[in-house]
């Protein structure tokens, strides 16, 4: 029997050590329950591998995301940490999986989210400069 494919999502950049203690503990918890669980940081760690193979330097903020909602297409539920509401990538995680159809669940409780919130919170990123760059990153994954 296949494991069910579970993608951890909250808030890395900007928070003291990259948020590893939070990402890390839902991973142990999640792993033990026998879900299959994607970590963003083991993808974050396999992207500089990657780049650094091949002598590209190190990857843009797009690189990452991008990889990250790949990594997402692959996934059959999406978990929010705490913190999620205040990360860009955590949004627009939200917003491909609202498109994808997926559960989206609060980490530990496994309470779904209010979706109807989370559709202002992701209209509202729709108004920020990065609207290209996300539209360039949304356009790499086919659902």
């Amino acid at each position: 029997m296949e494991k069910v494919k579970i993608y951890l999502s909250g808030p890395i950049s900007g928070i003291p050590n990259d948020n590893i203690d939070g990402v890390e503990k839902a991973y142990v918890y999640y792993n033990i329950q026998g879900f299959e669980v994607i970590n963003p940081h083991h993808i974050a760690a396999a992207l500089n591998d990657d780049y650094m193979l091949e002598g590209l330097g190190k990857p843009s903020y797009t690189d990452y995301l991008a990889m990250c909602i790949a990594n997402l297409n692959e996934c059959n539920i999406l978990i929010l940490l705490d913190g999620y509401k205040k990360s860009f990538g955590a949004c627009m995680e939200i917003a491909f999986a609202l498109k994808k159809g997926l559960p989206v669940l609060h980490a530990f409780t496994d309470k779904k989210v209010n979706l109807q919130a989370h559709i202002a919170i992701v209209s509202a990123y729709d108004s920020l400069s990065n609207r290209s760059q996300l539209q360039s990153v949304l356009e790499t994954v086919t659902v």
